[in-house]
């Protein structure tokens, strides 16, 4: 299987990978923020261009947002925040927390459904240690 880029269009969840979760949560907060402030797609795209240091941000490339098709990349997505007036961090924690802080937290655990969770390990262990863990994500 090819790997992901952020420009492919997501999967549905839980089947995804964390990349779909964080472009489907990213999306409904841009969404819940457009709501909030009674703005359309295009309003935001244009606010946003004024922040943008070239070219523009279209109503499509917005849209694409939304429905969780792409994420923006760092240009783009500080001047969505500008112009909605919040930090980054805010619209996209995960990929956020780690592009500022320089790595990745060692545990992420997430919630999915009832029974189910994310779980992201970022921390050097033993092959012993690795196996074990492997072991036990394989007796599901």
């Amino acid at each position: 299987m090819a790997p992901r880029t952020l420009h492919d269009k997501p999967r549905s969840l839980p089947d995804g990978a964390p990349k779909d979760a964080v472009m489907v949560a990213f999306g409904a907060r841009l969404q819940k923020e457009l709501v909030k402030r009674g703005w359309g797609q295009v309003d935001l795209a244009r606010a946003a261009t004024k922040y943008m240091t070239d070219g523009a941000i279209s109503r499509d490339t917005i849209s694409k947002y939304v429905n969780a098709i792409t994420l923006p990349g760092p240009e783009r997505l500080d001047a969505v925040a500008k112009a909605l007036k919040l930090d980054p961090l805010e619209l996209l924690p995960n990929r956020g927390v780690t592009a500022v802080a320089g790595k990745a937290p060692e545990l992420d655990m997430r919630g999915v459904g009832k029974d189910h969770a994310w779980l992201r390990i970022n921390q050097q262990v033993t092959w012993e240690k690795a196996m074990k863990i492997v072991a036990i994500l394989k007796e599901e």
